[in-house]
């Protein structure tokens, strides 16, 4: 069995393009994936499942972007633990990234090669 088999990522854009893409990717290479199309949509999944290890969040979305869903999320003592990489093509993307105590960020568009590094740095 793959050691990243037992890795769950919540994958969260509004862009679903992107997020069958990140699926493709991350389960060609034994993640196990989930996805959500805005923060409303991943809070209730991540209420009603097991926290996952690691999630990978847009900041620009309808409906609720990141720095409102990243807000929610610090609210809930238990989904607070779950540490967040910034995946976006916002400017600034360094300091929102702080701002949001987001554990890494990834600018848009992705590179694949510095996406795996970096998701593997955070989930082993």
């Amino acid at each position: 069995m793959n050691a990243l088999s037992s890795k769950r990522i919540l994958v969260i854009d509004d862009n679903e393009h992107a997020r069958e893409t990140l699926r493709e990717i991350l389960q060609a290479v034994g993640y196990m994936v989930e996805d959500a199309a805005h923060g409303g949509e991943a809070l209730r999944y991540l209420r009603g499942a097991s926290p996952p290890d690691l999630l990978l969040l847009n900041l620009e979305m309808p409906t609720m972007n990141g720095w409102a869903f990243r807000h929610e999320q610090q609210l809930d003592p238990v989904l607070a633990r779950i540490p967040v990489v910034i995946v976006s093509g916002v400017n600034d993307l360094p300091l929102q990234a702080v701002q949001l105590q987001a554990v890494d960020y990834l600018p848009k568009p992705l590179d694949i090669e510095l996406l795996l590094a970096t998701i593997s740095r955070h989930v082993g």
